[in-house]
């Protein structure tokens, strides 16, 4: 079996054992560092893991202890997303295969199930900066009861979302950008480095799909920077990609229940919603998403769906990458999206998770179960996901006498890295050949970049333990031998 680094889940579910057994809260991080390096290959190591530690623990948590452990081992009463629906399946390659064989979709019935049986494992106070884990997981991660009522009235009230001020926003698109059945990829940032941005950007530029491509600065200056360096940012790009369409506001919206940090995720739904109103499709592109190919190629693939969403597991979309088509059943899951709301424990306390990640999969599915929307779901293998994912996939095509002869046909259509300002992420990108722009600039595109002479070159990764894959996606990570190496 090819070497894959463990789903996050479990080490989440490990540290946080750790910190029960031990009378401890543990705050995100020091749940994370405690356990985050030990390498738990496959389900059965886990399982012993969380044996171990279920007989540490003192009697008043064998309770919670014993429903992890059946999770674990057994996966039984609830199909959401560490899940896979219930059908067994052993990491993506599996799942890809699954979609493949039944339309790119998840069984009929996993879609019901989900919406009365998803439940939350874990909670967040963002007073205290630490994790609650419940005694029970609590049944409320998906509450669609009102969300229609609830979206027309904030809609309504002053126009709560801005959708009407961003609508007006993009009106003026519409000379330059027709609505001719084409799609519109949509970058929504609030803040992060230039050359991330332009390498983005140069990437589509390199498939031709720039001119079709806007960037929407939205929301608030945060993350530090002062309004004269987003001035500076914004002038260089439209000076380097002048087919680029740039949208600006600091449009304050109101949404409830949420970090401000959550407020943007939650509501970028909005200019996308915006520009279905009007009549396009949208792709919705985040600035980790690299493209090798041309998306829309790969939206093509779909014609019968009203959207199409990349996964991180069953019936779990992430938001990097989603295209929208203009109906009315697609409107009407992202109008629901924007007026879920997370549940509480207190004032002050919510699910942790990305709050549009978290509304848009529980929207989707309700979209499928009670208005009959189409859903299509993109396997992995055509938009890897994470820098393991990643990794394994380099370590198998550009290493060795083959490498010289991979063509870019055989490439994904894109790579997703996450970590969008990862100090790591341009280091990782050069090495792989992913990265677009000069080295004298922060804006430049290489012109004519040959996105495959590295791999055909041979991408050479430091042999540490004898395992090509683990070298790559050890080396990805800066894990392992290669925990303290710089990042340049």
């Amino acid at each position: 079996m090819a070497w894959r680094r463990k789903p996050f889940f479990f080490e989440s579910l490990i540290a946080c054992t750790v910190g029960l057994a031990t009378g401890m809260t543990l705050s995100v991080e020091d749940g994370a560092n405690r356990l985050l390096r030990r390498e738990a290959s496959g389900m059965h190591e886990v399982t012993n893991m969380a044996n171990d530690l279920a007989n540490e623990a003192s009697e008043v948590l064998q309770p919670w202890l014993t429903v992890q452990q059946d999770r674990v081992t057994q996966a039984q009463g609830n199909p959401s997303g560490y899940f896979d629906c219930k059908l067994g399946f052993d990491g993506f390659e599996k799942v890809d295969e699954f979609l493949l064989n039944h339309s790119f979709d998840w069984p009929r019935r996993s879609y019901e199930d989900y919406l009365t049986t998803r439940k939350g494992l874990q909670f967040f106070n963002s007073t205290a900066g630490k994790m609650i884990f419940p005694i029970f997981p609590l049944p409320m991660y998906c509450p669609m009861d009102g969300v229609t009522e609830r979206f027309h009235k904030i809609h309504g009230d002053n126009d709560g979302f801005k959708l009407g001020e961003v609508k007006d926003l993009f009106s003026s698109l519409q000379k330059t950008l027709t609505v001719d059945g084409q799609p519109v990829i949509l970058i929504a940032v609030t803040s992060a480095p230039l050359e991330t941005v332009s390498n983005t950007l140069c990437a589509l530029q390199r498939v031709g799909r720039l001119e079709r491509t806007i960037l929407f600065f939205g929301h608030t200056i945060d993350n530090g920077d002062s309004k004269a360096a987003r001035l500076e940012q914004l002038r260089q790009m439209r000076m380097t990609f002048p087919k680029l369409h740039i949208v600006e506001t600091n449009i304050e919206p109101e949404v409830e229940n949420s970090t401000k940090s959550e407020v943007w995720l939650l509501w970028r739904s909005v200019p996308v919603l915006a520009l279905l109103e009007l009549g396009y499709p949208v792709l919705q592109s985040e600035l980790d998403v690299h493209w090798v190919q041309d998306p829309f190629k790969l939206m093509a693939k779909f014609q019968d769906a009203d959207i199409v969403g990349s996964y991180e597991s069953c019936l779990e979309w992430n938001a990097g990458i989603v295209f929208f088509k203009p109906t009315e059943r697609s409107r009407l899951v992202l109008r629901n999206a924007l007026a879920m709301r997370l549940p509480t424990i207190g004032k002050d306390t919510f699910l942790d998770t990305s709050a549009d990640q978290w509304s848009l999969s529980c929207a989707m599915v309700h979209g499928v179960v009670k208005l009959n929307a189409s859903i299509n779901t993109i396997p992995r293998q055509q938009t890897p996901f994470s820098w393991a994912q990643i990794g394994q996939f380099f370590a198998e095509r550009c290493v060795g006498v083959n490498a010289s002869r991979v063509s870019l046909e055989s490439f994904p259509y894109a790579f997703h890295t996450s970590g969008t300002s990862s100090k790591n992420r341009p280091a990782n990108l050069k090495t792989l050949g992913l990265w677009e722009i000069t080295e004298d600039s922060k804006a430049q595109c290489i012109a004519g970049h040959d996105l495959l002479a590295q791999c055909h070159a041979g991408i050479k990764i430091p042999n540490a333990t004898g395992n090509v894959a683990k070298d790559y996606v050890n080396y990805l990570y800066r894990e392992g031998p290669f925990k303290n190496m710089s990042a340049e």
